[in-house]
């Protein structure tokens, strides 16, 4: 198991960048064209780049790095960190697979499932956002299951053809739920589950007052009150759309700012 840093500091000179849901995959140039800008932009903006999960539509195996769909940004990122940007990766819903392999190739730090972030005292908690939607039951069942120890080694001795089998299904699937159902209630997060991420947050950073976290798809900067702030990171498309989405924010030594991809 790769290790995971669940810490970061920074001095507080340059913001921290962070983004979330990216879904990148290769029938959304448009996005990858942004995103790629993104990580150019950070390299001089930015003392880091973040990604809370979902940097990839699906994963299908830290072997597939050289498919159409992962080298682009594989070779992105793989150009910031070598030009010193450090870029954060925390696993997400649709590739929390990534590991070892793709972080060596692409020097990438691989983070937590949770991690502390702190920018010139100015502290945040960050996550993904998936464990936060807990009335969304189904979901929370799928990704018990998924992560039960030894699946993912399984999967990852399954061929390679095969998985992509899998994972066109799946895409296939989802996109149709997506469209029959659109974003319902019971797909964002609870407030037992947001007070319980700052109570973590409290016991493990004290003093933070701000969480960061994407997967609702839900942008949006939340007061949850006791002077606590909650910001929901924007998923990206730019591809078939009429209204672009993107952008993220950067946390700095005085606090957090949006930002527009």
């Amino acid at each position: 198991m790769a290790r995971r840093l669940d810490h970061l500091r920074f001095d507080g000179r340059q913001p921290v960048r962070i983004v979330s849901d990216l879904h990148l995959w290769g029938d959304r140039p448009a996005t990858l064209a942004r995103f790629t800008q993104c990580v150019e932009r950070a390299r001089t903006e930015a003392a880091a780049l973040l990604v809370l999960g979902d940097l990839f539509e699906y994963w299908v195996g830290d072997d597939d790095i050289g498919s159409p769909e992962v080298a682009p940004t594989a070779r992105a990122l793989g150009a910031a960190t070598a030009a010193g940007l450090t870029v954060g990766f925390l696993p997400g819903n649709r590739d929390f697979l990534i590991g070892r392999r793709f972080a060596r190739a692409t020097g990438i730090t691989l983070l937590a499932d949770e991690v502390a972030l702190e920018v010139g005292g100015f502290r945040a908690w960050l996550m993904h956002g998936d464990t936060l939607c807990t009335d969304d039951v189904g979901y929370q069942r799928f990704r018990r299951i998924t992560r039960l120890p030894g699946l993912a080694w399984v999967w990852n001795h399954t061929s390679l053809a095969w998985r992509h089998e899998r994972i066109a299904a799946m895409r296939t699937a989802s996109e149709q739920r997506k469209r029959s159902t659109g974003l319902q209630p019971w797909m964002d997060a609870t407030a037992p589950a947001i007070a319980a991420a700052f109570a973590t947050a409290a016991r493990r950073l004290p003093g933070c007052t701000t969480l960061i976290h994407g997967h609702t798809h839900r942008p949006a900067r939340h007061d949850e009150g006791a002077g606590r702030t909650r910001w929901v990171l924007p998923d990206w498309e730019l591809d078939g759309v009429d209204v672009p989405r993107g952008g993220g924010v950067d946390v700095t030594a005085n606090g957090v700012e949006p930002f527009a991809a």
